[in-house]
C-alpha cells in the first residue's frame, strides 16, 4: 500500500472481504502499520496535488469511515490512508473503485459471499487482482476465479503484485481502462508494440528494402523467417 508512497500501478487499492474474525485480525494489523508510516514524497507537486484532492473526495463520503491515518508530512507528500466502506455502499457508488493514485486503500466488508460475487462482476478493467484463500475455498468458488480472470491482466494466488521489470515475462497490461490495449504490456519486452503500427514490403526488389528486411541481413539483427529466430541470410 505505501511502497514508493503508493505510487505503483499495482498498488493494492481495494480489499473486498466477508466479515469475519480473520478480517478483523487483519484490520488491526493493518491499523498498526499504517499509522506507523511516515509520509512519503510524492513523484511531483502535481501528483501530491491530485492524491490529496483524491483522497478528500472519497472519505468525505458519509458512507466512508477513515480507520488509519499515516504520519502526515511536509508540501508534496502523500499521507497513508486505510479506509472502510461496506459491500452495499460500494455497489451504490461507482466512484468508491476508482483509483486513488498513491497510499490510499479502500477495505470493502462483505456479509456473505453471494455480495462479493456481485461486486467482482461490477468491477471494471484491472492490471492485477489477489484472491488470498486456500486450494480448497478456491475449488468452491470456481466462479469467482472466472470472473476475476476477465477483470485483470494478472491474477494472483496469495501474494501481492510485482513491481514492473523490462523483461520477457513481465506483464504489465489489462482490460479497458487498466489499459487501452490488453494484449501489449506498457512494461516488458512486448511494450514498444504499443507504439508502433506494421508495415508488409510484399513483392519490393531488394535495392529498395530496409535493410531489415533485405536478404543479406546487412545488418546482422535476429529476425524471424519462417518461425525461426535467425541472424542467417535468406
Amino acid at each position: 500500500l505505501t511502497l514508493g508512497s503508493g505510487q505503483f500501478c499495482t498498488n493494492p487499492g481495494v480489499l473486498i472481504a466477508i466479515k469475519s474474525d480473520g478480517l478483523q485480525q487483519f484490520k488491526e494489523a493493518a491499523i498498526k502499520a499504517v499509522q506507523e508510516k511516515p509520509a512519503g514524497k510524492m513523484l511531483h507537486a502535481g501528483i501530491a496535488a491530485s492524491y490529496n484532492g483524491n483522497v478528500s473526495a472519497m472519505i468525505e463520503h458519509p458512507a466512508i469511515t477513515v480507520i488509519a491515518k499515516g504520519q502526515e508530512g511536509e508540501d508534496h507528500t502523500g499521507q497513508a490512508i486505510l479506509a472502510l466502506t461496506s459491500a452495499k455502499e460500494f455497489l451504490a457508488n461507482e466512484h468508491f473503485c476508482g483509483e486513488v493514485f498513491g497510499p490510499f486503500g479502500l477495505i470493502v466488508e462483505c456479509e456473505n459471499f453471494e455480495e462479493m460475487i456481485r461486486i467482482a462482476d461490477g468491477l471494471e478493467g484491472q492490471l492485477t487482482s489477489t484472491l488470498l484463500a486456500t486450494e480448497e475455498e478456491l475449488e468452491t468458488y470456481s466462479n469467482l476465479i472466472s470472473i476475476i480472470r476477465e477483470k485483470c491482466g494478472r491474477i494472483i494466488f496469495n501474494n501481492f503484485p510485482t513491481g514492473v521489470e523490462v523483461c520477457v515475462a513481465m506483464h504489465h497490461g489489462g482490460p479497458f481502462p487498466s489499459t487501452t490495449d490488453s494484449r501489449f504490456t506498457s512494461v516488458g519486452s512486448d511494450a514498444i508494440k504499443r507504439f508502433l503500427r506494421p508495415v508488409t514490403y510484399q513483392n519490393w526488389p531488394q535495392s529498395l528494402l530496409p535493410d531489415e528486411l533485405k536478404n543479406e541481413n546487412p545488418l546482422h539483427v535476429w529476425r524471424t523467417v519462417n518461425g525461426v529466430i535467425t541472424k542467417n541470410n535468406v
